[in-house]
C-alpha cells in the first residue's frame, strides 16, 4: 500500500486499485517506468474520486507508455 497526502492506492497481485488521488498519474506513470519489479496488468480506477478530465489523462498517458516500446500490457477498469 502507498499512502501520502496526494496518493493512495493498493496492489493486489497485478492490479492496482486507486482509491483517492491529487497526483496520482504522476506518481504511478513514474513508479512504471522506474520500477522493473513493478509489473501491473490492471488499473481499477473508482471514478467517483476523479474528474473526467483527471480521467482521461490517466488514460492518455498509459496509453503513451503502452506505446513507448516498455513493452506493458495494461488495462483500466472504470468503477462508479
Amino acid at each position: 500500500m502507498i499512502h501520502d497526502e496526494y496518493y493512495y492506492e493498493y496492489q493486489e497481485n497485478d492490479v492496482v486499485h486507486t482509491i483517492e488521488a491529487k497526483k496520482f498519474d504522476e506518481k504511478l506513470i513514474d513508479k512504471i517506468k522506474n520500477n522493473e519489479k513493478f509489473n501491473i496488468k490492471l488499473i481499477v480506477i473508482f471514478g467517483y474520486n476523479f474528474t473526467y478530465s483527471e480521467m482521461q489523462m490517466i488514460e492518455k498517458n498509459i496509453s503513451q507508455l503502452k506505446n513507448s516500446g516498455l513493452n506493458l500490457n495494461i488495462a483500466i477498469d472504470k468503477r462508479y
